[in-house]
């Protein structure tokens, strides 16, 4: 990015010369080039003051959030290109209009009705041009092409999210009423069926784009050249090295625009960890989130930049293959459960920036058991047992991803305090790193026993917690990876899932977290907060929220010299 500003310098310097001296023949050469280089850099300055820097953490791999299960195109493209039918509000308790303005619930539970806000532009991008607003045939595409096996862009593609929460055997059918109205109705009573709509998992596409990319036989390029109705549209991407996308000039959720608002947004892809902080001390980039424990002490000495945390209902975790000889068996996964010193993680991972986790559900979420406490470090337990099993020396295999996450700032060391822990009571750990980018083949084995993985829910419903991680549903959409499947578990899910009772949905809830803490196919590590580090000069970052993280409204104040 520094490159491409030095080059746009030298380029307006010279133009702006020749413009001179055609203009003014009689004035100095030197008169010229103070001139231009005055110019050059208000300029500069404008364009500098107009864009937001963020340095991303992950691997890029697809623009829409359909195709993805975390990472960038949630945390960060979703919230800028796409809205959804409703959101989630800042505590992620409840819902909020969006693309909806208004939704009822039938009395019998069968279905849900949304009344859709009129005239809400699509993109208009060289690669397409809308001839009409955001209606219901589009609401209706953007939830069929997930569903129905029919629908040519739902062929050769991959859903991960939707595939692991069976949203196939939720739908029954989607009508349009009328071009603003349109109906969704269920197999059966959902309670959580809002929730996942109002994920950012749930954007709503243009089905117009997509019968121009049919007509063209250009189907593959509808995710790859996104068109949303969010505050920013796609300007280019240049592969493993930015993303630019720029102000949506006619996006209709700010009516009104001012000249401290972002005009573009460049997503920086080619810098991580140290890298990334280099790059925010040195003013190359405004924004990065997940920094590590270890740099906090660095930013915190920059009165330039600001801190943002906020608790989530993410979880970190290790997952163990349960369907590969020894973790096939609970005892060995207590055994490395025992093993580990939840502490010392504590300590050197997150500081004081996360709470030792005890069981899956976060002890702030409302569902949470307080009867269960997994987390216990008891290495002579974790010797014992493996002993008993004639399981001494035994090695083991831990795939871990390179790229910090919202649950893991810090996965690689993780994972070697992890192996430190486990050679202390005589398992062999090999480490396996990735790059954290989702590729369903990848995870299409079960050569891996161990994962260092985690989940960052999108709202506070159970269902979005349990059922992507841990389903049987889930192990065919690989977010499942220890490859357990309870049929019971998923009855306690199903049942909580249809009644509107309460205290009946959290006692089956809990009824499944106990089922967890018996077979223990993951082990809980870390409850996480999200943190945002940023250039004291944006504000309006109040309006930064786990229900919605758009950059609309974000501006740059400079003070005046």
């Amino acid at each position: 990015m520094t490159k491409f500003y030095a080059i746009l310098s030298r380029l307006m310097i010279c133009l702006i010369g020749v413009a001179s001296s055609l203009g003014t023949a009689n004035q100095s050469n030197e008169s010229i080039t103070s001139q231009a280089k005055k110019l050059d850099q208000a300029l500069i300055s404008r364009i500098i003051d107009n864009r937001l820097v963020y340095c991303a953490n992950g691997v890029f791999h697809t623009f829409n959030p359909q195709q993805s299960a975390k990472g960038i195109a949630i945390d960060i493209i979703g919230p800028q290109l796409y809205n959804r039918l409703i959101r989630s509000n800042e505590s992620l308790t409840d819902f909020l209009p969006e693309i909806a303005k208004r939704w009822e619930v039938s009395e019998d539970k069968l279905s849900v009705t949304f009344y859709l806000n009129e005239g809400i532009p699509f993109h208009t991008t060289p690669y397409f041009k809308p001839s009409r607003t955001l209606i219901a045939d589009d609401v209706i595409f953007s939830f069929d092409r997930l569903i129905n096996s029919n629908n040519p862009f739902y062929q050769n593609h991959f859903f991960p999210y939707f595939q692991a929460i069976n949203l196939k055997a939720r739908i029954r059918s989607i009508e349009k009423l009328d071009d603003y109205s349109v109906r969704f109705n269920l197999y059966h009573p959902d309670q959580s069926f809002l929730s996942h709509l109002g994920s950012y998992y749930s954007p709503i596409l243009s089905a117009e784009y997509a019968q121009q990319l049919k007509a063209n036989n250009s189907i593959d390029q509808f995710d790859k050249k996104p068109i949303g109705t969010g505050a920013f549209k796609l300007d280019s991407y240049l592969v493993d090295e930015y993303i630019r996308l720029i102000r949506h000039p006619y996006a209709w959720q700010i009516p009104k625009l001012n000249d401290r608002m972002f005009e573009q947004v460049i997503i920086e892809l080619s810098s991580s960890g140290v890298g990334r902080l280099s790059k925010l001390l040195s003013n190359e980039c405004d924004m990065l989130a997940y920094p590590a424990a270890a740099q906090l002490a660095t930013i915190d000495k920059q009165h330039r930049l600001n801190r943002l945390e906020r608790l989530t209902f993410g979880t970190a975790f290790l997952s163990f293959n349960t369907q590969k000889y020894p973790l096939n068996d609970p005892a060995i996964r207590n055994a490395v459960a025992f093993a580990i010193n939840n502490p010392r993680l504590m300590q050197s991972i997150y500081l004081d920036t996360a709470e030792t986790a005890s069981a899956f559900l976060p002890s702030y979420h409302w569902a949470f058991d307080p009867s269960i406490q997994i987390t216990h470090y008891v290495p002579e337990q974790s010797k014992h047992i493996l002993k008993e099993k004639g399981l001494e020396n035994i090695s083991l295999t831990l795939r871990v991803s390179s790229n910090p996450e919202p649950f893991n700032p810090s996965p690689i060391k993780m994972a070697e305090l992890i192996q430190s822990d486990l050679a202390a009571v005589g398992i062999d750990v090999k480490i396996i790193v990735h790059d954290g980018q989702y590729r369903p083949s990848y995870f299409d084995t079960h050569s891996v026993d161990l994962e260092l993985t985690g989940w960052n829910a999108p709202n506070a419903d159970p269902d979005t917690f349990l059922r992507p991680v841990l389903s049987c549903d889930a192990i065919g959409a690989r977010t499942n990876h220890s490859n357990w499947c309870n049929p019971v578990f998923d009855g306690y899910l199903d049942k909580a899932n249809m009644t509107d009772d309460f205290l009946l949905r959290k006692a089956y809830y809990q009824k499944a977290q106990q089922l967890l803490a018996n077979e223990l196919p993951i082990l809980p590590l870390a409850y996480s907060r999200n943190m945002l580090v940023y250039d004291k000069s944006i504000t309006n970052t109040h309006s930064l929220t786990q229900g919605n993280f758009s950059f609309m409204k974000l501006e740059r104040y400079r003070e005046k010299n």
